[in-house]
């Protein structure tokens, strides 16, 4: 049998990516190749099982570079629960927008280039008037320039209910935006705001996922755009609403069965389930909604469509059990479930093709790592790397945000305040030091330009200077929080029933801190004791 010999060069010249890779190789017993050496090797196979052993190391992830650069941090607005790219003022790259929770206010990072962002142009909303959920971003008018639409719960009304604010940009260069267009719908407690098409006929739509007034059930809102694919209006159609499960709070928006209309798939952590509305292209726009499978907790869902895919895969994290769901139909509406167990709870998930090969990648978000799993051709997917990052991790938003041609990723961080971007294959560029000077404008819900959105202004300020609004003493359940309660429905521990008790259940719902809030008895705190409440207030 002729001996095994590498062509021209030893071990410790194979393309090693690491000092620990070559170990590994001489570890299971490959250093006898090394050149010069005449001790043979601990065993002998067939030349072709040999090479096949060396090909298979050779193949595994760890040989492989890390695809994300070093990290870069922006400083936000208190606690950001969501970011999205989109382009603010039609210059270099893609820019990023940051809903801020305790604001409650906008974000806006415009793109320097390269993947570095100024610091924060901060948009604020009434902190008396509006409780911030979610925010999506899309040309709804068709003009080129980002717009904006947030989904907030409007405290001024009796009851408190849904209100979408859609900002159309001024699209002058600027980045800034026009007073915001109000869609006030018949709920409360909005947890997603999602931009798609919905009816297909080319023109924007708005998906909102809350709750009814009435009984405190499960609704997905449809605000239809208006206009032409061609001409499309920036202004929508009163909502139509759709009932699913008790409390859905993510959606994604694609023609999953390919039959030519747009579908709504809908994560319910209430129910557990993940719901799906089929298109049906009529005046009625969806069906009624149907279970697609049981997940615990589901934190995100989203769509993969591969060239190599026979139909679309819905994608499912959980945030209890760490899981990765994918659901593939093996014929139209029909699914199978694979689950990939992560081993901590999912927060979010971004879907893209991050090495090239055609195949969607994901990138999942934990309470503090960002990993990337790379796709094949099955619903496998592999584990590429990880990337280390600040505590209470909000959301994920994968886009080019560096104009390379190749997608990169970006979070937000609910503690720390920070918006993070990674890019795929470089390392961000450094915050400069010499940033803008900002100044949080009142909070108003109306876009006042302040501030040029390219050229900054000579300033030695540093962006962690930026003043951070504080919650207003109106959403805070424990205020006047008393040992004692009056009974279930006094959610914020005061003593009484009174139309308070209606803001600080919204308030616990996120940081439960009295428990009277629980006012039907079913021993958690959520949108359905709402009623409840409102009978209490009403009534006394």
């Amino acid at each position: 049998m002729p001996k095994l010999l590498l062509p021209s060069r030893s071990v410790t010249q194979l393309p090693c990516k690491s000092r620990f890779q070559r170990l590994r190789i001489r570890t299971l017993g490959f250093a006898w190749m090394k050149s010069g050496s005449k001790v043979h090797p601990p065993w002998r196979g067939t030349i072709s099982l040999q090479l096949l052993v060396i090909s298979a190391l050779l193949s595994q992830p760890t040989w492989a570079a890390p695809r994300f650069g070093a990290p870069s941090t922006y400083q936000v607005d208190g606690s950001p629960v969501r970011v999205v790219p989109t382009d603010v003022d039609k210059q270099t790259g893609l820019d990023l927008v940051t809903g801020n929770d305790s604001g409650p206010s906008l974000s806006i990072m415009l793109n320097r280039g390269l993947g570095s962002f100024f610091p924060e142009i901060r948009k604020g909303l009434s902190a008396s008037r509006f409780i911030l959920h979610d925010i999506d971003a899309g040309d709804f008018n068709g003009d080129g320039a980002g717009d904006l639409a947030v989904a907030v719960d409007d405290i001024t009304v009796f009851p408190i209910r849904t209100n979408v604010l859609v900002y159309l940009n001024l699209n002058d260069g600027s980045g800034q935006f026009a007073a915001p267009q109000q869609y006030p719908l018949n709920g409360l407690f909005p947890q997603c705001v999602q931009a798609g098409d919905v009816t297909g006929d080319g023109v924007l739509d708005l998906v909102v996922c809350h709750s009814t007034l009435d009984t405190g059930s499960g609704v997905i809102t449809v605000l239809k755009g208006q206009g032409t694919a061609s001409a499309p209006t920036g202004l929508f159609d009163s909502g139509v609403d759709f009932a699913v499960g008790s409390g859905p709070a993510n959606a994604a928006i694609a023609d999953v069965d390919r039959d030519g209309h747009p579908d709504v798939v809908v994560g319910d952590p209430n129910e557990k389930k993940v719901y799906m509305l089929y298109g049906n292209g009529g005046a009625g726009l969806l069906n009624p909604a149907v279970s697609l499978a049981d997940v615990d907790a589901p934190s995100a869902v989203a769509v993969k469509q591969d060239a190599t895919d026979a139909f679309p895969v819905v994608l499912v994290t959980s945030l209890t059990t760490g899981q990765l769901v994918s659901l593939r139909q093996t014929t139209p509406r029909t699914f199978a479930s694979a689950t990939l167990s992560v081993g901590q709870g999912l927060l979010d998930l971004g879907v893209a093709d991050f090495d090239g090969d055609g195949f969607s990648d994901v990138v999942l978000l934990s309470d503090r790592q960002l990993g990337l799993w790379y796709g094949t051709n099955t619903t496998a997917f592999t584990f590429g790397e990880a990337v280390a990052l600040d505590p209470m991790e909000t959301s994920v938003a994968v886009a080019d945000l560096n104009g390379d041609g190749k997608p990169d990723v970006a979070t937000t961080s609910g503690s720390a305040d920070l918006l993070t971007v990674v890019l795929n294959g470089a390392n961000a560029p450094a915050t400069p030091t010499l940033t803008p000077t900002l100044t949080p404008l009142p909070h108003t819900p109306t876009f006042t330009p302040t501030q040029p959105p390219v050229t900054p202004p000579t300033s030695t300020a540093s962006p962690t200077s930026t003043p951070t609004a504080s919650p207003s003493p109106s959403l805070a359940a424990s205020a006047t929080a008393t040992p004692t309660p009056a009974g279930p429905g006094d959610a914020n521990c005061d003593g009484r029933f009174d139309p308070a008790d209606l803001n600080a259940v919204i308030s616990e719902i996120f940081a439960p801190q009295c428990a009277a809030a629980d006012a039907n008895g079913d021993r958690s705190v959520s949108a359905a004791d709402v009623p409840r409440i409102i009978d209490l207030v009403g009534g006394f």
